[in-house]
């Protein structure tokens, strides 16, 4: 994995982290954190 792609995970993992916040546990959420699994399988 590159430092890009671990930066990009990071970025995501902080912006579900706010909308958690905010928010709750929502569907943007849902899609972040599917988003970070994608990334990490390749």
């Amino acid at each position: 994995m590159t430092d890009s792609e671990k930066e990009l995970i990071e970025n995501l993992a902080v912006k579900a982290n706010k909308i958690i916040e905010r928010d709750g546990f929502n569907d943007d959420v849902k899609e972040i954190i599917q988003c970070i699994g994608v990334l990490k399988q390749n």
